[in-house]
């Protein structure tokens, strides 16, 4: 009788043993695009009657977190989620959907046995997003010639995104190649052939890459070509001086004939005409040649980081050079024997 009493507890034991709930399956690691959709289950044995719960962790490793839902019904007020439960196989499915950054995080399916007791089991969501650039990228950089300078790009996003470097219209890189991959391309003794426009890429394959253009203005001293060495003109005609002048930042630009700094007045007239890239065109229109006009002109531009200059040599001619002005000047020569001959013929007509 002992014996059967024994077995009979025994039996009962075994059987509330086997009837303690238990987690037999939960959804594995996800890794989902922002915007996109995940559901993500948690399929459980003998759980009536207790508390399933589906629970996010305010951080990896924290026991704080934020109760989701319980059994059947949803507990957080927000239209992106949703629970389903499907009682065949007794599992709860939370959806959510329009996925955003904050919801990456690890998950937990929990179920309350006692208050000292519960089974839970972990699934984590990692949500992948496009790459977007920190505010502490480059934007304008300007550096002296011969200086180094540290072109910088950063940007966030999920996975890290890689950076790239290329300039524009692919042109080689100061440090080699049409490509440099890194956060900080570095250029060492720079240049002015290195002026122009940078582009910085992030990618991580997660939508499309991003761009940003970095102006890298390059500050260096004027350096003055003059188009001709030589001009040649006949008195009373119009000569052209003319010189190119490559500078940043912008020069001021002179003409000067026997140390004197020439100004715009009935025998001289200057123009200049800035261009890209750097450059100015300058002219020096000596107006109806005289022979004190004949000599050295000088060129000149001066900016912060210096000055340079150019020499021409400026000879009278026995014929006209044209152009610039040789039209005009024959024309007025022209008009005034016309205006001669008028003169004489009205004489003529009084004599008569």
């Amino acid at each position: 009788m002992l014996r059967l009493l024994l077995f009979s507890l025994l039996s009962v034991s075994i059987l509330n043993c086997q009837r303690v709930p238990i987690i037999v399956d939960i959804t594995p690691d996800q890794i989902k695009d922002i915007g996109g959709t995940v559901e993500l289950s948690c399929s459980a044995l003998y759980s009536q009657g207790y508390g399933v719960l589906w629970k996010k962790l305010e951080r990896e490793g924290s026991q704080e977190s934020i109760l989701l839902s319980s059994d059947t019904t949803p507990i957080i007020r927000d239209s992106r989620f949703s629970l389903r439960y499907d009682s065949a196989s007794t599992t709860y499915t939370l959806q959510i959907k329009d996925i955003q950054d904050s919801d990456a995080g690890v998950y937990k399916c929990q179920i309350l046995i006692s208050q000292n007791h519960q089974v839970s089991r972990e699934v984590r969501l990692q949500v992948f997003s496009p790459p977007i650039f920190y505010d502490n990228s480059s934007s304008t950089v300007v550096v002296s010639e011969r200086n180094a300078v540290h072109l910088e790009c950063y940007a966030g996003g999920i996975p890290k995104p890689q950076i790239s470097w290329k300039r524009e219209n692919n042109a080689i890189l100061p440090t080699g190649g049409p490509v440099y991959k890194g956060n900080v391309l570095k250029i060492n003794n720079i240049r002015r052939e290195d002026r122009g426009t940078y582009y910085c890429t992030a990618d991580n394959k997660v939508g499309k890459n991003i761009k940003r253009s970095i102006a890298v203005e390059v500050e260096f001293a004027p350096i003055v070509h003059a188009t001709r060495n030589m001009v040649w003109q006949a008195l009373n005609y119009d000569a052209d001086l003319e010189c190119r002048v490559e500078a940043y930042p912008t020069p001021q630009i002179a003409w000067i004939k026997d140390g004197v700094q020439l100004a715009a007045n009935q025998h001289y007239k200057t123009s200049h005409f800035p261009s890209i890239d750097e450059f100015t065109d300058t002219n020096l229109r000596v107006v109806t040649a005289e022979k004190r006009q004949y000599g050295t002109y000088v060129c000149k531009a001066v900016n912060k980081l210096g000055e340079g200059s150019a020499v021409i040599e400026f000879y009278e001619s026995e014929n006209p050079v044209c152009p610039p002005a040789c039209g005009s000047a024959r024309i007025n020569t022209i008009g005034s024997l016309i205006f001669v001959f008028c003169i004489l013929v009205q004489l003529s007509l009084f004599i008569s």
